[in-house]
């Protein structure tokens, strides 16, 4: 293992970004107990491609000292490729600071589906008003593909202030999201409008 490590380490100083993410990925799968000091240092890489290795490995390990490192690189890095992989990284821990983090990704403009993909997965970890609330409008995002994890996470967040919102939701253009809204609706014990037919 030292044999190894020792060539692990040289190779994330390597020119070539590919042997940098490779490494990456085996400090990931080792997770030596110094797992985190190896990986931050190249949260800072000039390569967009190993900021986000790096940030997939913060999750890897499972190190809750990566958590702030991690929301770090969520708010302040320009590429959508790497928050996305940071937000994702996250999913593998649980914190009120990470609820944050979750909720102004919703409030922030969006740029690519993503990051808002990620987070529309993850807060359904998240029993909290405010958690519902940024789902709510998540599913209001024109793109289905954010839709869809938001109306799978709102299911499992459901309670009877959703109500309207699940019944605005049947009429959705996205075929899924309405079967979503009307499992919910019956979940609730709350009986669906009936639709007329013009």
């Amino acid at each position: 293992m030292l044999n190894e490590m020792s060539v692990i380490l040289e190779d994330l100083k390597n020119p070539n970004s590919e042997i940098r993410e490779l490494a990456l990925d085996k400090i990931g799968t080792l997770k030596p107990s110094n797992s985190l000091e190896i990986i931050l240092p190249l949260l800072s890489d000039s390569e967009p491609g190993v900021r986000s290795t790096a940030a997939c490995n913060l999750g890897e390990i499972q190190d809750s000292c990566a958590i702030p490192y991690l929301i770090n690189l969520v708010k302040n890095d320009n590429d959508e490729e790497v928050r996305a992989d940071a937000l994702s990284a996250l999913g593998e821990y649980q914190s009120s600071e990470i609820l944050n983090c979750l909720i102004d990704e919703v409030n922030r403009e969006k740029r690519s589906r993503r990051p808002r993909q990620e987070v529309a997965r993850q807060l359904k970890h998240y029993n909290a008003e405010e958690a519902v609330d940024a789902l709510i409008t998540l599913l209001q995002d024109e793109d289905d593909y954010v839709k869809i994890p938001a109306v799978d996470s709102l299911l499992e967040l459901n309670r009877p202030r959703l109500r309207q919102v699940w019944i605005d939701a049947l009429d959705s253009e996205n075929c899924y999201v309405s079967e979503i809204a009307t499992k919910a609706l019956a979940n609730l014990g709350l009986l669906t409008p009936v639709k007329s037919i013009n």
